[in-house]
């Protein structure tokens, strides 16, 4: 296990990970690598996933400090990690959290392979819902670290696209799953 920590210099500038605003951009922070192994889908899937996911410090390091910056700058109204289960699980927990849905569209990101742009759980990467009329003072703060505008905040579900392929789900369908997910998970004795 591997976490970072940090200094929390005014608990009221904080970001959450709730989306908060319908129409606000949605961007990937990071880049995406086809490293499914000893990730959250390779689990359930029940397969051999590929490798397990590198770590380039400097890069990490970059990535990290501008995150910080813009999120200083008061540009960025919610930010999540990509860790467990990678950009799907990420964008489901900030809808389920702010109660408000998404619609992106992952044509745009290397790899090709949906289910690796969807479940990779490469390092240094974060999902930024940017407030709308900050966005290229926000990209700004981002230069020469990898981004990609996925879609924006609004509506009722999540919805998620590469192409022609698709799939939508609205927001209590998920928190219902969520919720009898999580006991099925702990064992009391």
């Amino acid at each position: 296990v591997v976490m970072g920590v940090g200094i929390v210099e005014d608990l009221r500038r904080c970001v959450t990970s709730d989306f908060k605003k319908s129409g606000n951009p949605i961007v990937l922070i990071g880049s995406t690598r086809p490293e499914l192994g000893g990730s959250e889908y390779e689990r359930l899937r029940g397969f051999a996933g590929g490798p397990p996911p590198s770590v380039d410090a400097l890069g990490l390091r970059a990535s990290m400090d501008a995150v910080l910056l813009a999120i200083r700058s008061e540009t960025v109204a919610a930010c999540h990690d990509l860790s467990h289960g990678g950009l799907a699980i990420a964008a489901a927990e900030m809808c389920l959290g702010g109660d408000l849905g998404a619609k992106l569209s992952t044509s745009p990101m290397d790899p090709a392979r949906w289910d690796v742009q969807l479940f990779s759980e490469s390092n240094g990467r974060w999902l930024v819902e940017v407030s709308k009329d900050r966005y290229d003072e926000f990209m700004h703060h981002l230069e020469g670290i990898p981004t990609v505008r996925l879609g924006e905040t609004g509506g009722r579900s999540l919805h998620l696209s590469q192409g022609r392929q698709w799939t939508s789900l609205a927001i209590p369908t998920m928190r219902k799953a969520w919720s009898e997910t999580i006991p099925k998970q702990v064992v009391v004795s």
